[in-house]
């Protein structure tokens, strides 16, 4: 594997799209200013679709991926460049996950990894933004923050 991801990571509702905004137009434009069009360049990286199109990755394990300990065995594989399909010498990426195991399966490792820029928000704003967002009152939108099992794509 080469380093060929840069990982945008942060909680939902932190400001992660700004911060796209700001990549886009330094790294998607010739001018600098900013295009809502070029915003796709950077993409979430936890997309069903993306599962969906890349099935055969899972073999007979495709019907088990909602169990996550079988799912994290795969989840490097969804970061090769050709699962991507991007021809460039890296790509942004936005995500919610964090670096941590499954399983003893990583949701990424150095080995692919350019950089990682972590958004940090005060959890309650993120509290009050998401819970708009999910339309959810803000005790519930607290419990989902707080389960260590709550999942936000995948």
């Amino acid at each position: 594997m080469d380093k060929h991801l840069f990982w945008l990571a942060s909680f939902p509702k932190s400001g992660n799209t700004l911060l796209r905004s700001i990549l886009t137009a330094l790294f998607f434009t010739y001018d600098g200013v900013f295009s809502l069009d070029k915003l796709k360049n950077i993409n979430q990286f936890e997309k069903t679709i993306r599962v969906f199109k890349n099935k055969d990755i899972f073999g007979d394990a495709f019907d088990k991926i909602g169990d996550m300990s079988i799912f994290y065995k795969y989840l490097l594989k969804l970061q090769t460049k050709e699962v991507l399909r991007f021809k460039e010498d890296f790509i942004f990426l936005k995500t919610h996950s964090g670096l941590f195991e499954i399983a003893n399966n990583p949701f990424t490792v150095n080995q692919n990894t350019r950089g990682i820029i972590y958004m940090i928000r005060d959890p309650r704003d993120v509290c009050i933004s998401w819970s708009k967002h999910l339309r959810l009152s803000i005790d519930k939108t607290i419990n989902r923050m707080t389960d260590p099992l709550a999942s936000s794509f995948w």
